[in-house]
């Protein structure tokens, strides 16, 4: 399974870079079939990325889950990914699920975080923008005290 995973991987970066094509499917076969996956394991990866839309539709969500608590999916683009550490978008898609933040606040967060001129922004920086956003003092000690990546890295510092 964790050889279909990194076939899946691969194509899900291509997608990305080159866009939907008629033909991309059979290029990336090809491709993948010259780094040496089986053709079980490409048709699998495939049919999986297949039905995964159908899957995340049918899903059934704890209520806390990001997917059931708003109508559409906030994703980060190109150079929030790039910008953002993991645990930074981690965080913040946890204050986003949680209710401790509102997508207004997220919104403001990510515009905030991105005009830093750190390389990449990292946790420090996110309480730091944190308690510029939010003026409710009550719900940023229970952001800053949430259970989590954010709260971990502020006590070890």
């Amino acid at each position: 399974m964790e050889r279909v995973i990194e076939i899946m991987q691969y194509v899900m970066k291509h997608l990305l870079i080159q866009g939907e094509t008629l033909n991309l499917e059979r290029e990336l076969m090809t491709s993948l079939a010259g780094l040496g996956y089986s053709r079980e394991e490409i048709e699998m990866a495939f049919r999986l990325l297949h039905e995964l839309p159908d899957d995340l539709r049918q899903r059934r969500c704890p209520d806390n889950s990001f997917l059931h608590t708003i109508t559409g999916y906030r994703i980060f683009n190109s150079i929030e990914r790039s910008k953002l550490s993991f645990a930074c978008q981690s965080t913040i898609f946890q204050l986003l699920n949680s209710a401790l933040i509102t997508k207004a606040e997220v919104e403001q967060v990510m515009v905030e975080l991105v005009l830093m001129e750190s390389k990449e922004v990292g946790l420090k920086e996110l309480e730091l923008i944190l308690h510029k956003v939010i003026s409710d003092e009550e719900r940023l000690v229970m952001i800053l005290s949430y259970p989590g990546e954010l709260s971990s890295a502020l006590l070890l510092n």
